[in-house]
């Protein structure tokens, strides 16, 4: 009898357990099939650690949550939520996990709503290398309150990948997709500045020649006894490399500009030890992007040139289009473009870029000399353009300074035949001349004259600020 009246009273208990979790409704909001999958604009935290629980909170502004992580091979995750704190009131969530794929996070590879018998939600699952999305919404419409949302996970794949490098896996690949500006083949030193030749002594130390110290010593061992000297940018970052033969191979080093930092080493004709890589998590925005994929949600890649754009937002400004007379006039995330040239109009900031070279030239005398800057991440036309250019000479009157922007067209900046006596050329100023209807992004030359023979020069540096706006 006792025991007929135990197995009675746990037939009834059953579904008085159940009944708080399972018999409940229909979930709200269920996901949509294919691409439309993504919630109604969730509120996107970023990346998810594998050892700290995050928080998030479920209001009626912000009911669906998204965190990221990616797996660089196979490994097991755990994804879980739980109360914010042990005396945390119970939340019913449901938990969704996606795979990034060529369409974006399409549909939900798993999802639960609760585990354990409780209205808090797991998943296991064993997954392959890639980009990963968990997604956090109420059960209902209505459900409100803080949570914690953790991802342990087990496996050689939880380690993160090896930075991507910008610059290839190759010399070749860095070459044939870097915006080449200069190159020189070397085979006396004297041809060499003092920068170079220090360049040249560590690029020889790439291969078996650590114990040369002089430019000289260098040449010497290196076939031909010769150096390439090759100055191009990648993601806006002024490189220049010293490459060699040796043995039929070629060796070297891809150094930061005019310093002694490495951004590669070149053995084999591979590249080693690439420091120029995208910001962790992605660029950012106002950051060198090659894709949308790049850049967060919120923003694409604009002005794509020689391979690399910026990441600029979608949002539109408030102020866009508004009549201004200064930046200030536009407001946050606004510039007024076009100033220069008597009409201003507000649009977005990241229209605007400084693009700066900051080698130091020697002038040929009684000849030209001729270096650029490459522009990107813009948008199509320019609105403005000003140069900053520093040079000296013996007698600046001699010279004679050209600009050319990506379309061709060359506007004079600085006539010294119009000049008083000096030794020293300083520009900041806006350039009239340019239509305001061909491209901003890509090549811009400038040209120095030396129209007659006698005395001596340097260009120090020089750049440029330019507006754009959509043709």
């Amino acid at each position: 009898m006792t025991h007929r009246l135990v197995a009675v009273l746990l037939a009834l208990a059953v579904p008085a357990c159940l009944a708080g979790t399972d018999d409940k409704g229909e979930e709200s909001a269920l996901p949509e099939d294919g691409g439309a999958d993504s919630f109604r604009s969730p509120t996107e935290h970023g990346p998810i650690g594998f050892v700290t629980p995050v928080l998030g909170e479920l209001t009626a502004q912000a009911g669906y949550h998204t965190w990221d992580f990616t797996l660089s091979g196979p490994a097991a995750l755990v994804l879980a939520t739980a109360p914010p704190t042990p005396t945390g009131r119970k939340v019913d969530t449901v938990l969704y996990l996606y795979r990034e794929g060529a369409g974006g996070w399409g549909r939900y590879l798993a999802r639960n709503d609760d585990a354990n018998g409780k209205v808090w939600s797991e998943l296991r699952r064993t997954l392959d290398a890639g980009h990963y999305r968990v997604l956090v919404k109420g059960y209902d419409t209505t459900t409100r309150g803080r949570f914690a949302v953790s991802a342990a996970c087990t496996g050689d794949g939880c380690a993160p990948p090896a930075p991507t490098c910008l610059l290839g896996a190759t010399y070749a690949d860095w070459r044939d997709g870097a915006m080449l500006w200069g190159q020189r083949r070397i085979s006396d030193a004297a041809e060499l500045t003092a920068l170079e030749r220090d360049q040249v002594v560590l690029a020889a130390a790439q291969s078996s020649h650590d114990d040369v110290t002089t430019a000289e010593a260098a040449l010497a061992r290196f076939d031909e006894r010769a150096v390439n000297v090759v100055e191009a940018t990648t993601a806006g970052t002024w490189l220049v490399a010293m490459e060699y033969g040796a043995g039929d191979n070629s060796f070297g080093a891809i150094f930061y500009g005019n310093t002694l930092e490495l951004a590669a080493s070149i053995q084999d004709g591979d590249l080693y030890g690439c420091t120029l890589t995208p910001p962790e998590g992605g660029a950012g925005l106002g950051q060198a992007c090659r894709a949308d994929s790049d850049c967060p949600s919120s923003a694409r890649c604009r002005g794509v040139t020689a391979g690399f754009g910026v990441c600029a937002p979608l949002a539109d400004v408030p102020t866009d289009g508004q009549d201004c007379s200064s930046d200030a006039a536009c407001g946050a995330g606004a510039l007024c473009h076009g100033v220069t040239r008597g009409g201003g109009l507000c649009g977005p900031a990241w229209m605007r870029g400084r693009f700066d070279q900051p080698v130091a030239l020697a002038l040929a005398d009684a000849g030209e000399t001729r270096t650029h800057v490459t522009s990107y991440g813009l948008a199509t036309v320019d609105t403005d353009v000003t140069v900053h250019l520093r040079a000296s000479h013996t007698d600046r009157r001699q010279l004679t300074v050209y600009l050319r922007n990506p379309a061709g067209t060359e506007v004079r900046v600085w006539d010294g035949a119009t000049a008083s006596a000096g030794t020293s050329i300083s520009l900041d100023a806006p350039v009239l001349g340019f239509s305001g209807d061909e491209s901003v992004n890509g090549s811009w030359v400038l040209r120095v004259v030396d129209r007659a023979a006698g005395g001596t020069g340097s260009l120090t540096r020089w750049g440029l600020t330019l507006g754009s706006r959509w043709d």
